[in-house]
Order: C-alpha cells, then structure tokens, then sequence
C-alpha cells in the first residue's frame, strides 16, 4: 500500500527520526523515515472521534462502542476502573483498614427522618431518596462522601446471610453508600450447616436444590464473608454520570443486546 491510500482511523506502524525544533511545543519534532500501512478502513467511520469528546448522545456512544473507545476520553473512563479494581485488591491484600463511618439500617432510617421530616414508609429496606438524603446528612456530619449501613432485616436479604445472634431479625450485613446511591452490598455468611439447612426450610426452599452450594458446610466451613461491588455505579458517580450505562463497556437491558 502507498501513503496516499491512507484514510482516518487507518492503523500503521512509523519509523521516525527525533529532530530539534525550537518551534515545537516541547521542542523537538519527528520526521517520518518510513511507514507500514497495517489496515485501512473500509467505510468512513460513523462518528467522529477525534477531538478531546465524542460530541454525540449517549445511544450513539453505545451503539458504536468498539469505535468510540479509541476517543482518548471515552477509553479513560475504564483506566479508571482498572485503577479502581487494582486499588481493591492491593487493599484486601494488604493488613490495612481505613475507618468509614457507618450506621445501623433502623438508626440510619431514623436519621433521615428526624432531619428532613420525612415519613418512614418502608422498615425493611431504603428507597432511593433516603439514600441521597442519609448521604447528604453524613457528609454534612463527619466530611465522608461514604457510609455503610449494617444490619438490615433479614427478610430482605438472602438465604446465606447470616443473622445477628443477639437480633435474629437482622443480619451481619451491610451496604456501602456513595454520592447517594449503593455501590457495595456484602456481610457474613452462615457457614454452619445446620443452621443454614434450618434457614432454607424457614424460607420454604428445598435443601437438596442447593446440594452442590451446601458441599462445602457440610464438609466443615469456615466463618466467612464476602461482597460485590458495583464497578460501574461507582465509576458513574465518581465522574458525576448522571446513567451508569456512561461507565459500562457494553451494556445490556430489555432494549441493548449489541454491540
């Protein structure tokens, strides 16, 4: 191929030489000695990328995903969540703990209310806007822009969870709130395994479904915990997205399943 036949978007390898040039903005500038032509493309592309942002909504940024991640921009939304999933492991790998300020769900429920006097409507789980609100009221208290709520009714948590033996109609159990909106749900789990027979039989569920999950407890398991965190709910309110599809490399719902 020959230099003429490249177009936007084409893929090459340069060879170039270094050249002092006063003129340039850092002072140097390279002159192209040779060039491999890789690919060219074989349509225009069907958006524009590149400036510094892709211009367009946010249908078109997922419809032509594989082509908008090449705006510099739109690729350091998940460098930042690679930066993210690395800092999570090098802290659970590390003996290190950060104090955030938590709250129990019944007291945080209370919270809200007595400070925008707001009506409970639903002892058993948040709504959003108490999220938002609880948030707003904790960073106005301690500075925290997080908080984690602990020991919500077992009734609206899974049958693994475990429940506080001085409350059993609560669970070991938290959520991580940032900005308003929860980006972390875990606790400790039952590792018993009679207790945790017991409680699938409270719920009507069949033990035997949950043969190969049930393996490891009756085998002898270990206290043990986990959580989930939402990468792209938190990336989304870590840059101020106002949808979280922003922050999802190729997102799914009832109306997406490409690209």
């Amino acid at each position: 191929m020959k230099i003429e036949t490249l177009e936007e978007e084409s893929c090459v390898i340069v060879k170039a030489e270094v050249i002092e040039e006063e003129r340039a903005k850092v002072g140097y500038e390279l002159r192209m000695v040779d060039i491999e032509i890789l690919s060219v493309p074989s349509e225009p592309s069907p958006i524009v990328i590149n400036q510094k942002k892709v211009d367009t909504s946010l249908e078109n940024l997922l419809d032509y995903r594989p082509v908008t991640l090449r705006n510099e921009k739109e690729r350091a939304i998940f460098k930042l969540q690679e930066g993210i999933t690395a800092g999570f492991r090098q802290f659970l790998m590390s003996q290190g703990f950060t104090e955030i300020p938590s709250v129990k769900f019944i007291d945080a429920k209370q919270m809200v209310s007595e400070a925008y006097n707001r009506e409970i409507r639903d002892y058993e789980d948040f709504e959003p806007e108490e999220e938002k609100l609880l948030c707003e009221l904790i960073q106005k208290e301690t500075g925290s822009e997080f908080v984690f709520v602990t020991h919500y009714p077992s009734k609206k948590r899974p049958f693994y969870a475990m429940e506080n033996p001085e409350n059993t109609e609560e669970t070991l159990s938290f959520d991580l709130l940032f900005r308003g909106l929860e980006i972390t749900t875990g606790g400790q789990r039952i590792h018993n395994y009679e207790e945790q027979l017991a409680k699938l039989r409270r719920r009507g569920m069949e033990p035997e479904h949950f043969a190969g999950y049930l393996m490891a407890h009756k085998c002898g398991l270990s206290p043990h915990g986990g959580l989930g965190l939402g990468l792209e709910r938190f990336t989304a309110k870590l840059l101020g997205f106002e949808n979280v599809k922003n922050a999802t490399l190729f997102p799914r719902d009832i109306n997406r399943l490409v690209p």
